[in-house]
Order: structure tokens, then C-alpha cells, then sequence
């Protein structure tokens, strides 16, 4: 008879980027080697790389194993993209969430047509984001997408839920004698 605990609990508290990414993808990989069913992934960032959160949606969401996200606090930019992985995606009543079009540093001294080129790669890295964005928020009003293009969009709880990002209200309640680890 297998004792095992179905359901594992882990909070990601971070920016996105190369590292944080390798971390929760380690973590992952060993929940599921461990023979979890269920991951509840605890989401708490304010972005960060959008080929790195990219990453994170495409493992999270064709993992073996049901993948329950959520959001007991802010989750922006890229992370958003995290969020949207989870079969289930849960904010809590405060929650909250941040979009805005890619941004992109640029840290040379270059051409016109350099700066053009790096111009056409955000507005790329746009169009990726958002076709994984709109595969789930398919209720929130065309003025909300306009005005993410020129700045940030911060939408609640309950816009979050009337615009399909996430699927229900609650929180992230770990049981007693749970395996829960920081990633």
C-alpha cells in the first residue's frame, strides 16, 4: 500500500530569470519523479525575463501531473505567464495582477537600424506573450488590451476571474504535515 502524499506544495517568490527558472524546473522534476499527482505552485513576483517566463509556461503546463497555480499577492509581467500554466489558477481576494508590452533594455550605443532591430524583436516577444496570454483571458475588454500596449494594466481578483485569467477565488492553504518547499 503507498502512503505517498498526492499533493505537493511549492511557493515561487522571485523575480524570473535564468537561475529562478533552473531552481522551480529542479523542483519540478523532482516532484514528479517522487510520484506527486497534484503540484500547487504559489506564485509571488513581479516578473522578469519573458523568454525565461515563456519557458516556465511551456513545462508547467505539459507536465504529467495536474499543476494548480496561485496568486495570494501581486504577480506581474512575465510571471503572469507562470500563473496561466496552472490547470486550476486561484487568486486570493486581494490579489492582483500587472501587464505591459515587452520592454526591453538596451544597453548600447548603436545605429537607427540597430535600434529598429531591437524594436521589431520586443514587438516579436509582444506577439508571443500574447498568444499565450489571449488563449485564456478571452473576456477582457479590447480598451484593457489597448491600454497595455501604452503602459501597465493592473486588474484585480475580480476582473481576473470575469476575464478568465484565473478560475477561482480562495488561497494557497497548505495541509498539516504537507511536504512545502521555497523554491
Amino acid at each position: 500500500m503507498n502512503n505517498h502524499p498526492a499533493d505537493i506544495y511549492l511557493t515561487f517568490v522571485d523575480t524570473i530569470n535564468g537561475p529562478t527558472i533552473s531552481r522551480l524546473f529542479s523542483n519540478l522534476s523532482g516532484a514528479v519523479n517522487r510520484g506527486f499527482q497534484r503540484i500547487h505552485l504559489l506564485i509571488q513576483s513581479t516578473g522578469g525575463s519573458l523568454d525565461d517566463g515563456i519557458a516556465a509556461y511551456n513545462v508547467l503546463s505539459h507536465l504529467p501531473v495536474e499543476c494548480i497555480t496561485y496568486n495570494s499577492g501581486t504577480i506581474r509581467s512575465a510571471a503572469i505567464l507562470m500563473f496561466l500554466a496552472g490547470k486550476v489558477r486561484i487568486v486570493a481576494d486581494t490579489g492582483s495582477f500587472l501587464f505591459h508590452n515587452c520592454a526591453r533594455e538596451l544597453k548600447f550605443r548603436g545605429t537607427a537600424s540597430a535600434m529598429r532591430a531591437e524594436a521589431e524583436i520586443a514587438e516579436k516577444d509582444d506577439d508571443r506573450a500574447n498568444t499565450i496570454y489571449k488563449k485564456f483571458i478571452t473576456k477582457m475588454p479590447d480598451e484593457w488590451w489597448q491600454k497595455s500596449t501604452q503602459g501597465d494594466v493592473i486588474i484585480n481578483a475580480d476582473e481576473s476571474i470575469d476575464y478568465g485569467m484565473a478560475t477561482q477565488k480562495g488561497h494557497f492553504e497548505p495541509l498539516r504535515g504537507c511536504e512545502l518547499f521555497n523554491i
